[in-house]
């Protein structure tokens, strides 16, 4: 796994960059949060390369089980989105609402999801 330790803002993130295996079930959650040695940090910033792409296809369950395992330990999931990554209309209604919230949020870049993490205010992707 590859991960860096970012301190902005008040805030520690460990952002993964990438991980030998796609995130898809809640033992990979697991394994994410506390294999890089960083469980001491506010929130996670994943790149979206790192999770499987079941991750993405909603009726799988795969998103509600990792995000809700990040929830369990009171970690806050970013997901920095690929360029290429075009979603369908559920997966951009999803990401638009988890964007509303605190828990879960989808962001363009690294820069974007560390303004959602740090404030209620800053945005996210556009719904």
């Amino acid at each position: 796994m590859q991960v860096e330790l970012i301190e902005r803002d008040g805030l520690r993130v460990a952002h993964i960059l990438a991980t030998r295996v796609s995130l898809r079930s809640r033992q990979d959650a697991l394994d994410a949060m506390f294999s890089g040695g960083y469980d001491d940090v506010d929130a996670i910033v994943l790149q979206a390369s790192c999770l499987h792409r079941d991750f993405f296809s909603l009726p799988t369950g795969v998103a509600g089980e990792i995000t809700q395992t990040f929830a369990n330990y009171r970690l806050r999931l970013a997901v920095v989105l690929d360029v290429d990554l075009e979603p369908g209309a559920n997966l951009r209604a999803f990401m638009a609402e988890s964007n509303r919230g605190r828990q879960l949020c989808f962001a363009a870049d690294l820069d974007a999801a560390m303004r959602v993490l740090a404030g209620p205010s800053a945005p996210g992707l556009p719904a």
